[in-house]
């Protein structure tokens, strides 16, 4: 049996619909990057070329998630964690009068052992890294404004990755035949042989993604400190007192980003010739995670503007109880992908391009959406939730409806 402390949680239905609503309309987006991706998580082999564009409807939907998706979901995703960090953290203590440090890093260890399961079914689990993430984060909940704006945006902004390419640290390039051997074992392998595979040589790999060249582990710390000062600045709390700040954001976010396209399209057009070849990538790497950026922006900026407005409000609440069971429905998503393109399941992966994988996607959108809202007719929590906040408090939690 489990243990049971004295300190409580918070109470179950203290949220923020607009936060829940938020958070899964990010989730939706990852959903159908990971859909067209096919969950492989990585480099596809010579062998199958570019697989997820087999004819002229799959490269626009390609470019036109590559525009509005790819990037700027995972970045929000990114934002929401600092934010609920910071309400928890704040919330908690306010209700046991206790510190909730300590509670949270166990918190984050138990996130840790989901994402290690998670893990062994799909190589891309961001769990893991938001978990590893986690610790650091809560060296900075009394930090100030000024020091956690300055480190955010000099994270976001991509000083790691200048520094990785200063320092001439290569990254980890990947030999055809283990790219290759990657591919046969999810299309032809047994579960167990993915398992093993993601479990050592893609969690390697995914943290040279994180934390090389790449660098999107920083971006993700970046983001996680700018939820946590929008949850100290009360935000979202208090969204109508906001409404200028969230038509600057979406504003500013959208000019933002058709400029950064503009000049990088200058910048290559006239000067790409002259660019030395080990700057190529950095260069449109980083106007890549500009843009990235300042649509991110601008879904934060418009999402919440919308929300003020009474007929919006009605839509987009839709995904609020798919937000409220994000863990549940991040992982949900994972198995039924898998068993759609690995071998464990219908090993489909490459035989569609986008053209059937995006409306793939779509359809468990709407089904894992549908399902959230009747689950919580009936429970507090979403499964994994429940299991989540039960081990965290050492205690079983309420789970079923009254």
């Amino acid at each position: 049996m489990l243990m049971q402390y004295n300190s409580l949680p918070a109470a179950p239905d203290d949220r923020l619909q607009l936060v829940d609503a938020l958070r899964g309309f990010s989730l939706a987006g990852i959903a159908i990057v990971h859909f067209m991706e096919q969950y492989l998580a990585g480099s596809a082999p010579e062998s199958v070329g570019n697989f997820t564009q087999q004819n002229i409807a799959d490269s626009v939907l390609e470019i036109v998630t590559q525009i509005l998706i790819r990037g700027k979901f995972f970045a929000l995703f990114s934002f929401l964690f600092g934010l609920s960090f910071s309400l928890q953290m704040d919330r908690t203590q306010a209700r046991t009068g206790q510190d909730f440090s300590l509670r949270f890093a166990w918190r984050l260890t138990v996130l840790f052992a989901i994402g290690l399961l998670h893990q062994c079914f799909y190589r891309g689990d961001i769990l893991t890294v938001f978990a590893l993430l986690g610790f650091p984060l809560l060296l900075f909940y009394r930090v100030s404004d000024r020091w956690i704006g300055a480190l955010a945006v000099l994270l976001l902004l991509g000083v790691p990755r200048l520094i990785i390419q200063l320092s001439g640290i290569s990254g980890m390039d990947l030999a055809p035949e283990s790219i290759q051997h990657y591919w046969d074992t999810v299309k032809f392998g047994t579960f167990s042989e993915i398992a093993w595979l993601n479990s050592w040589d893609g969690f390697r790999e995914k943290m040279e993604f994180q934390f090389g060249f790449f660098s999107r582990g920083y971006q993700s710390f970046g983001w996680f400190l700018l939820g946590l000062l929008a949850g100290r600045w009360r935000l979202f709390e208090m969204a109508e007192s906001y409404r200028l700040l969230w038509r600057k954001l979406w504003r500013y976010g959208l000019f933002t980003f058709l400029g950064l396209i503009a000049v990088a399209a200058l910048v290559f057009g006239v000067f790409g010739k002259q660019i030395p070849e080990n700057w190529t990538n950095f260069i449109g790497s980083g106007f890549y995670d500009w843009a990235n950026i300042a649509l991110t922006f601008f879904y934060i900026g418009a999402f919440p503007l919308l929300f003020l407005k009474p007929v919006w409000q009605r839509r987009l609440l839709v995904f609020a109880p798919y937000g409220r069971m994000a863990l549940s429905n991040y992982v949900l998503q994972a198995l039924i992908g898998t068993s759609f393109f690995f071998s464990f399941g219908l090993g489909l992966i490459g035989e569609y391009g986008n053209s059937v994988t995006l409306p793939l996607g779509l359809a468990v959108c709407v089904l894992q959406i549908w399902w959230s809202a009747r689950w919580l007719q009936h429970f507090q929590y979403g499964p994994l939730e429940w299991l989540w906040r039960s081990l965290t408090w050492f205690s079983w939690q309420p789970f079923r409806k009254k």
